[in-house]
């Protein structure tokens, strides 16, 4: 395999089968498949790329604090292999990149190897093979590079053919990054996804100092209000998804009064990391309750523990390749919020201004405002919707899976499928 994915890299440059099947039968079909698709423009739903990078438009620093020091991955392997991070994260750029590229060939036959060579070949127009020998050569190629205009980020943005690229941002970011791509003028579609993992987890000691972000604070009911406020935000510019990065997708519905105890424990400094587990769980319930309300899609990215290795954490900070992939069940964890009835019934109600014509349902959280749908939790587990007295041909009407899910989504009508179960727009991926 690794023999397959290094094959043609050099002079001659990659191999533009690597990735295809030896079977000439089924390697036929895949390039076929290939030429179809490989002009679609790139949507990114996920990533991890800085916004500031785009909004400040800056040429790009030299080859290792751009390549190797943000890469998880990379310091991981090379760690594994006896280099001390010290040597990685503080050393002499071109020290590290002689590094990195004298234990290039640990990366055979890794995605990370298999990008890498792309990225040297197709970005950058190297057709030399990285090792010790060949080490200064190319970083100096690519630092020559970097500093042409041909490789500023918005226009690198625009040679990928990039649609649409999705960042991953703190509940509490101002997004004044994202406010100064929209105002720039510049036409590359840059959005925000919600993440509120700091949030969640309050058995850390960070935690605090993350809910001060959210302003003044006092209780369970102005918390979750405050996360619904950010969502809104979020989405006035261009969010249309949100990111929950736990442990396990493990979900549970708790009682108003335990959740409003667990939030007070957590402001006193006193919650445990069992506490923090139910708390989460049931965040995640309210999270898809309001994806329900306000339509961002709900996306679950279970199965990594975090920060593994304690004197790694401890000396270089997170995300230097620490955090290991565990066995994830989702199956029993997401079963009460799968069937939570809120996901299974819902109604809506129509305003005066909108009397002459259909709108679609607005379900709103307990302590929201009178008008519209409301939407409270119910307490066998589920969610229940309040329903004002109306004629039977307003309502959504049925309490099965099998009904909701037939009923067809067509914005702008008044009953079946003004609102498309929340079951549609909850995803997961595992680390």
């Amino acid at each position: 395999m690794a023999a397959g994915l290094r094959a043609g890299v050099g002079a001659d440059g990659l191999n533009p089968d690597r990735f295809f099947d030896p079977d000439p039968s089924i390697r036929r079909v895949a390039r076929a498949l290939y030429e179809d698709t490989r002009g679609l423009p790139i949507v990114s739903p996920h990533g991890h790329v800085d916004p500031r990078i785009l909004a400040d438009n800056e040429p790009f620093p030299e080859p290792a604090s751009l390549i190797v020091q943000p890469d998880h991955y990379i310091l991981r392997l090379l760690y594994a292999n006896g280099v001390p991070l010290e040597s990685l994260l503080q050393g002499d750029p071109r020290r590290v990149w002689q590094l990195f590229a004298g234990r290039y060939y640990l990366f055979r036959g890794t995605p990370t190897g298999a990008w890498f060579d792309y990225e040297l070949h197709e970005v950058f127009g190297v057709r030399e093979q990285l090792s010790s020998e060949t080490a200064a050569h190319i970083y100096d190629e690519i630092v020559e590079k970097l500093a042409a205009p041909e490789f500023r980020p918005r226009v690198l943005f625009e040679r990928f053919n990039i649609e649409v690229l999705a960042t991953t941002d703190a509940a509490t970011d101002r997004l004044e990054h994202h406010c100064a791509i929209r105002e720039s003028g510049w036409k590359g579609r840059v959005i925000p996804t919600f993440r509120p993992d700091a949030l969640f987890r309050i058995s850390s000691p960070e935690w605090p100092a993350a809910l001060d972000g959210l302003g003044r604070v006092r209780d369970y009911v102005g918390f979750v209000r405050a996360l619904v406020e950010r969502r809104k935000y979020f989405k006035q510019l261009g969010a249309t998804a949100t990111d929950h990065g736990v442990l396990e997708p493990y979900t549970a519905l708790l009682p108003e009064e335990e959740a409003e105890r667990l939030f007070q424990r957590a402001r006193r400094g006193d919650a445990t990391p069992d506490d923090e587990r139910r708390f989460t769980a049931h965040l995640l319930m309210e999270m898809a309750r309001a994806s329900l309300a306000d339509g961002l899609v709900m996306q679950i990215h279970a199965g990594a523990l975090r920060n593994h290795n304690q004197a790694v954490f401890e000396r270089f900070g997170p995300d230097k390749g620490g955090d290991i992939p565990v066995a994830t069940e989702f199956t029993r964890n997401l079963r009460p919020l799968l069937n939570a009835s809120c996901f299974l019934r819902w109604t809506n109600r129509r305003t005066a201004a909108s009397s002459r014509r259909s709108r679609a349902t607005t379900p709103r959280c307990a302590s929201a405002p009178r008008g519209g749908s409301t939407i409270r939790w119910k307490g066998c587990g589920g969610f229940a919707s309040r329903q004002p007295k109306r004629p039977r041909s307003t309502r959504l009407r049925g309490s099965t899976t099998t009904r909701a899910l037939s009923a067809p989504f067509r914005r702008g009508t008044t009953s079946r499928g003004a609102w498309r179960p929340i079951i549609s727009a909850v995803w997961w991926r595992a680390t």
